[in-house]
């Protein structure tokens, strides 16, 4: 079984590899983002130019507070969010329904926050999973 895992070139640049079903996660290039774990499953490993450093910076997760919605627009802090990290957002299994029947959408990435914006606000509060890489 062979899969194709993001990695980067010698350049630094982001480029596509493929990694045969006898790789795992000891032998494979140190800066795949994705790579086989020793079961063969594909999982997201510590990347960096000499192999340090984690591909995860901000995990979390955040409350949206009914109260706190003003023109349907809420921005929040966030310890280690920064303007140019690539972030990912998505409710709380629980709070899915809410948050889709709301129309909220990330809209906006600063240092240390996140501004999120809806169609009508909530009447409740909504937790949601935040990821920055």
């Amino acid at each position: 079984m062979n899969d194709d895992v993001l990695t980067r070139n010698t350049d630094g640049e982001l480029a596509v590899r493929t990694v045969s079903s006898t790789e795992s996660a000891t032998v494979v290039n140190p800066n795949d983002v994705y790579t086989r774990d020793t079961d063969g499953k594909l999982c997201i490993r510590t990347v960096g130019g000499s192999g340090g450093g984690s591909a995860v910076k901000v995990n979390t997760t955040i409350t949206l507070v009914s109260a706190d919605w003003s023109n349907n627009s809420q921005t929040v802090s966030i310890s280690g969010i920064t303007s140019d990290g690539v972030v990912i957002v998505s409710p709380v299994p629980a709070d899915q329904s809410a948050y889709v029947s709301a129309g909220i959408l990330c809209t906006e990435q600063a240092e240390g926050t996140l501004t999120f914006t809806c169609d009508t606000a909530p009447s409740g509060n909504i937790d949601v999973n935040v990821v920055m890489l």
